[in-house]
């Protein structure tokens, strides 16, 4: 009887023992993860600011692209230029459409 008596004590302390290890990696995690929170955060915010600058900047060049190739005056396969009433826009316009109109 005191055999198994000293058996169970020996179990309960190894039970403790493991329960007070799990118990300190699980606090250490768990603090591990919420201290990087904010690092995390801020990473995210920067790089969600640089791609926002970045499509910004792609949009701009598209479109400053796009005024540049339909800029051009209007002209034939035969290369004479088209009479000024095919084109119904402005002298001071050109005659394609807007980028932003075609990509909204």
């Amino acid at each position: 009887m005191v055999g198994k008596h000293a058996e169970l004590e020996k179990k309960i302390k190894m039970y403790r023992l493991v329960f007070r290890a799990s118990s300190i990696v699980c606090l250490i995690a768990v603090f591990a993860i919420f201290s990087q929170l904010p690092f995390l955060y801020n990473s995210m915010h920067e790089t969600g600011k640089v791609l926002k600058y970045q499509a910004q900047e792609c949009s701009n060049s598209a479109e400053r692209l796009w005024e540049d190739i339909h800029g051009f005056k209007p002209r034939r396969s035969n290369g004479d230029d088209l009479p000024s009433s095919v084109c119904k826009a402005n002298a001071n316009e050109s005659c394609a459409p807007k980028f932003r109109d075609l990509v909204a």
